[in-house]
């Protein structure tokens, strides 16, 4: 009976760590796992951040939370984007003081979670996830990822940053400004513009540019902290930066837009008739030009004396030809438009 004990032990031992190893984590490569203690003796507490594709303590009956380490993307867009909803903004208002017409933006938005652990409990992914994804349910203690959950953090905090920055960095343009995505220039600054020095006229970039900081700043002070990440920016001293998530650096995020329209479709159609008339204007314009540039030239070529000698050559062999034509003509030539004609 003494002989049984030791290879029992033995025996349970082998089924502990067995079962130890079965019931270890290992996050995806696009996930970090967040291990929080919440066994009957421990207290309800975070304990440690599992890095991508990296082996985890054991479960037991504690939690994990999953959160996203992959470039995500919020697309507004009227098919196939996570919302068909654009931002509605209003335009600069007229000189009369009366405000501009409303315009749809249309956007995307990609950017990291900022999933850096450097810090533990006071690292942003931790308290990204105690001050906001827990409460939108973004993972479950099974280091289940709910989409439904992430588009709820989104719509609550992203997107009503987003749509306050655009209205007021929008009323700085007129509607045809953002419609046209050309910014309307003194004829003066245009006349004196060089290749080296050309105007900025890109409407929908000085836009994004000016939206780029306060975007920043707004989401920071709606979340609570830098949680949300751009993949490439600059730093203070305009030297470019890439997210990483190892060292914490955190280019601003970019909004990007994709699109802009009036938002009264019948302002809309109306705009598509004026810019379909003036491109066929311009269309004709081009025609008119090109005849009045061809003619020109062909009067200048008229009075050359290349083309005199042309004309001449052409009536020279056109004689040539007609002889040759009649059996009864002779036809002797000699220096080239020179020839002369016998007929019998």
């Amino acid at each position: 009976m003494r002989s049984i004990r030791p290879i029992v032990a033995i025996g349970l031992g082998l089924a502990l760590v067995a079962s130890t190893a079965a019931c270890s984590t290992r996050p995806p490569v696009d996930e970090v796992w967040l291990y929080y203690m919440n066994g009957s003796v421990d207290k309800k507490e975070f304990k440690e951040c599992i890095d991508p594709n990296t082996k985890g303590p054991w479960q037991a009956n504690n939690d994990t939370f999953a959160l996203p380490t992959s470039l995500r993307t919020w697309n507004v867009a009227p098919t196939g984007g996570d919302t068909s909803q654009p931002t509605i903004v209003g335009s600069k208002p007229g000189a009369d003081g009366q405000a501009g017409p409303q315009m749809d933006v249309w956007t995307t938005v990609e950017f990291y979670l900022n999933t850096n652990c450097d810090g533990g409990k006071g690292s942003p992914v931790v308290q990204f996830w105690e001050k906001t994804g827990r409460r939108y349910g973004v993972s479950n203690g099974s280091a289940e990822l709910s989409e439904e959950g992430w588009d709820k953090v989104l719509a609550n905090t992203l997107v009503p940053v987003q749509a306050k920055a655009m209205q007021r960095v929008a009323r700085a343009y007129s509607a045809d400004e953002m419609d046209t995505n050309v910014l309307t220039v003194d004829p003066k600054v245009l006349a004196a513009a060089t290749p080296d020095k050309p105007v900025d006229r890109e409407v929908w970039k000085k836009m994004e540019d000016a939206m780029a900081e306060e975007f920043t700043e707004q989401l920071r002070a709606k979340v609570g902290g830098d949680y949300f990440c751009g993949a490439v920016g600059t730093d203070k001293a305009g030297a470019p930066i890439t997210y990483d998530r190892k060292t914490g650096v955190c280019p601003a995020v970019r909004v990007s837009i994709t699109d802009i329209n009036y938002h009264d479709p019948a302002l809309q159609a109306k705009r598509a008739e004026v810019r379909a008339a003036a491109e066929d204007a311009k269309k004709k314009l081009i025609e008119a030009q090109s005849q009045t540039a061809v003619s020109a030239e062909l009067a200048k070529a008229a009075k050359s004396p290349e083309y005199l000698r042309l004309k001449e050559l052409e009536t020279w062999l056109a004689g040539i030809q007609a002889c040759a034509q009649n059996a009864n003509c002779t036809t002797f030539v000699g220096e080239p438009g020179s020839v002369a004609v016998s007929t019998k």
